[in-house]
């Protein structure tokens, strides 16, 4: 019954998770972690060194300090559409449009759109927008990236997907024809405002409200994959691939709902009794 208990708080209480691996184990993992290891394996390592009794602290505790390294060493810019703004309002060579701009298609799908206002001319050496309209662009960038037809406007008022992008592209547009800035212009309805390129970012291009970013659930999916399957293989071909997934990772997957559907974990000295 003590066994069993001690068990209990183990697997149940994540502070005990975090203090109670030694600080010399948690030093080999941040040298280890990025070295393609599976997680078993490292804990395996672990004991073999003589950091951690075996007996005492789980594989949970040890995955758990994994984790941790893996997320302090992984830097993410958490609005990377908006740093992709930055990038090239700020980078030399990333001055220019990736295609070219055509104001009569523009102005078919919004009749405010002037034909006249084009690119003309080249592009400065400051690049397509001057350094102190950077932080502007921004703000109003974040506001359109945020809008949802299910969140209503300062004034009560719900408005549609197509009007959330026609209130959007117009402000966009007002904005750089007032500064006289076509060069931006262009590259802001080509690369994130035409009705393509919208759907790609905007959260108002869907009529629900999401919780989870994509970008992050599907990095997070194959850097899983790449750490615990594919560790001996950079770049598999596409049938190994399907086959690690098919034989490896939905079994491990079908055993880890089991656990999870059932909120229980063998303790380690259970194992004794399958020998």
């Amino acid at each position: 019954m003590e066994l069993f208990i001690q068990h209990l708080y183990r697997h149940e209480n994540p502070v005990y998770r975090q203090n109670n691996v030694p600080q010399a184990a948690i030093d080999f993992l941040e040298t280890h972690v990025n070295s393609q290891l599976r997680r078993v394996d490292l804990y395996n390592m672990l004991c073999k060194e003589g950091l951690i009794d075996p007996t005492f602290i789980r594989k949970a505790q040890v995955n758990f300090w994994i984790f941790e390294l893996l997320r302090r060493a992984y830097v993410k810019d958490m609005n990377n559409q908006l740093h992709s703004v930055k990038l090239v309002l700020e980078e030399p060579s990333m001055r220019s449009p990736t295609h070219p701009y055509s104001g009569e298609e523009a102005h078919n799908v919004f009749s405010c759109i002037d034909l006249a206002f084009e690119p003309t001319g080249p592009i400065t050496e400051g690049g397509i927008c001057p350094s102190r309209l950077k932080k502007p662009i921004i703000r109003f960038f974040s506001k359109h990236y945020d809008l949802n037809p299910l969140v209503p406007t300062h004034e009560g008022v719900y408005l549609s997907m197509e009007q959330v992008h026609s209130v959007a592209t117009n402000e966009a547009y007002s904005w750089c024809k007032e500064r006289n800035l076509s060069h931006l212009w262009a590259y802001l309805w080509n690369e994130w405002y035409r009705l393509d390129r919208w759907a790609l970012f905007s959260r108002a291009a869907k009529p629900i409200l999401c919780f989870g970013k994509t970008t992050y659930i599907i990095e997070s999916h194959w850097r899983g994959q790449k750490y615990d399957y594919n560790y001996s293989f950079n770049r598999p071909r596409l049938d190994k691939l399907v086959h690690i997934i098919a034989s490896r990772v939905l079994a491990d997957k079908a055993i880890a709902f089991v656990q999870y559907d059932t909120s229980w974990e063998q303790p380690l000295w259970w194992l004794s009794y399958r020998t």
